[in-house]
């Protein structure tokens, strides 16, 4: 089960569209101000790059994986990213 920022429980999407939605809630929530991706409701990315629960990828401006976390870690990818862009 997983929560909400005030503890409310989330129920796991059934469309795709109730996907998004949630994705958008946890982007305005969280105040992300990078781009997110969104699998499809079938998770065949998830099923590709690894079944984890909470994996996060860097992708380079190339396609190719740059970082991966088993476990997002945003410090670390923050850290991460201005490695990667030499700031």
């Amino acid at each position: 089960m997983s929560y909400d920022s005030a503890g409310n429980p989330v129920e796991q999407s059934i469309t795709y569209e109730e996907r998004v939605e949630l994705a958008r809630k946890t982007i305005v929530e969280s105040e992300l101000l990078m781009p997110v991706l969104v699998d499809e409701i079938d998770n065949p990315m998830w099923c590709s790059y690894g079944e984890r629960p909470n994996n996060a990828y860097l992708i380079g401006m190339d396609g190719n994986i740059v970082v991966y976390q088993h476990w997002n870690n945003p410090t670390e990818m923050e850290a991460e990213i201005i490695e990667l862009l030499g700031l």
